[in-house]
């Protein structure tokens, strides 16, 4: 049986159109992936504060080949003259009990005894080492400086929401100060306002006198009877 002219055109052009849905099912198949590692790549995130600066930068003197491409890949600023902010000089002061002799595995099993959890840091590799932290969720010191003295020159190093000059507890940030969603806190900083405004709906000579307190009693023995204040 012979075509006609319009059974072959319709047959070529039935195959274009078969070829043209190939190709783009593989173009968009490659495109995805292109897309995929692309955003991969730039789920990295750039430090707020560049790795290397002031007093930090020169104490590195060894970089790892991977870090440099890390480094390329982020496109971080490695001029000299960058400087840490004011309040870096804090890590030193804070970390100064393990100037001399250093942490070891010893110290910081130690800490886990009091120890709420545990993280385990692995970025930036080759820049800086794995670190193991240990982290009290409890408010007032527990690593009291008069008890590492002479031979007990070993410390553990543990992070807290606290100190003070008697204790080498390490102060970390307070995450509730940026705000706490899951129940609706605001930062902090926007608790101020509304309180301030709050504050000036009603004058103190229209005010009842009534006084309320809320805390952790445990924190202050002298908060535990607030009945007196």
């Amino acid at each position: 049986m012979k075509l006609n002219n319009n059974d072959e055109q319709h047959k070529v052009v039935s195959l274009l159109g078969k070829n043209v849905v190939v190709s783009l099912f593989i173009l968009g198949y490659l495109h995805f992936n292109d897309s995929a590692d692309f955003k991969l790549i730039t789920k990295i995130s750039v430090p707020k504060f560049p790795n290397q600066c002031g007093a930090v930068q020169n104490q590195s003197n060894q970089v790892h080949a991977s870090s440099q491409n890390l480094a390329s890949r982020l496109n971080l600023n490695r001029s000299k003259q960058t400087t840490c902010p004011s309040y870096f000089r804090w890590i030193h002061e804070d970390l100064r009990p393990w100037k001399e002799t250093g942490i070891t595995r010893d110290m910081v099993e130690k800490a886990g005894r009091t120890a709420h959890f545990r993280l385990l840091l692995r970025w930036y590799p080759g820049r800086l080492p794995d670190l193991e932290l240990m982290f009290d969720a409890d408010d007032r010191p527990i690593v009291r400086s008069d008890d590492f003295k002479g031979q007990n020159m070993d410390p553990p190093p543990l992070f807290r929401y606290c100190s003070d000059d008697a204790s080498l507890d390490i102060v970390f940030p307070d995450w509730s100060f940026w705000g706490w969603a899951e129940i609706n806190i605001e930062p902090w900083g926007k608790s101020l306002e509304a309180i301030k405004k709050g504050n000036n709906i009603t004058q103190w000579k229209d005010r009842v006198a009534y006084a309320y307190w809320k805390g952790n009693p445990d924190v202050d023995p002298g908060e535990k009877r607030p009945s007196q204040v």
